[in-house]
C-alpha cells in the first residue's frame, strides 16, 4: 500500500517523502496542520491495460505521434500527471539569436515569446482516477483514428474485452 503524506503549511501544500515524515514531526514549534490520507494508485491490471492500448494504437498505424514514446506521454501529460514544466523563450545577444530555457514563468523577460514544455510524470505513481482519464482518452481516440479496422483491431478487441471484467473500469463515451 502507498501512503503520501501531504503537510499544509500556512497556503502551502507540501509533499512528505516517507523517509522524511519522522523529521517534519519534530517541528513541533511551527504551527501547521498535517493531514495524512491515503492516495488511490493505480492497479497493476491497468497498468497492463494502458502499455496494451498504447503499443496497440502504437502498431495500428493510426496515430500521429513521431513515437510510441511520444504518443505515451502524451496522454499521461493531457491527464494532468506532470513532473515539471519548462519555459523557452528566445532572445538575440550580440547578433546571435538563442533559445533560453528557465524553471518559472516569470523569468522570462517581458515582450518574449514563450514556448512551454511539460514533462510527464512517472506511470508508476499515478492515481487511479488519472488513469483511468488517460485510457479513456487513448480508447476514445483510437476509435476515432480507426484502430478497430486496422491490422490491430482484433487486439484492441482484446483488450476491451479483458478491461470490461475489472472492476475499475468505466469507460467514458464523451
Amino acid at each position: 500500500m502507498k501512503v503520501e503524506y501531504k503537510a499544509v503549511v500556512g497556503d502551502i501544500l507540501l509533499l512528505i517523502p516517507e523517509d522524511k515524515k519522522e523529521d517534519f514531526a519534530k517541528l513541533k514549534g511551527l504551527r501547521c496542520l498535517v493531514t495524512i490520507e491515503e492516495l488511490s494508485y493505480k492497479t497493476y491490471s491497468q497498468n497492463r491495460a494502458f502499455h496494451a492500448l498504447v503499443g496497440c494504437f502504437w502498431r495500428s498505424g493510426c496515430s500521429s505521434f513521431n513515437s510510441q514514446h511520444e504518443l505515451r506521454s502524451h496522454y499521461i501529460i493531457e491527464t494532468g500527471h506532470i513532473a515539471y514544466t519548462a519555459y523557452i523563450y528566445f532572445d538575440e545577444i550580440d547578433g546571435e539569436t538563442r533559445a533560453f530555457s528557465v524553471g518559472n514563468i516569470d523569468e522570462v523577460p517581458e515582450g518574449k515569446d514563450i514556448a512551454e514544455i511539460c514533462y510527464p510524470g512517472s506511470w508508476s505513481n499515478i492515481t487511479k482516477e488519472r488513469a483511468m482519464q488517460a485510457m479513456n482518452s487513448i480508447m476514445r481516440d483510437m476509435d476515432e483514428a480507426g484502430v478497430m479496422g486496422s491490422s490491430e483491431g482484433s487486439k484492441y478487441s482484446e483488450i476491451l474485452v479483458g478491461m470490461t471484467n475489472e472492476d475499475w473500469f468505466t469507460r467514458s463515451m464523451e
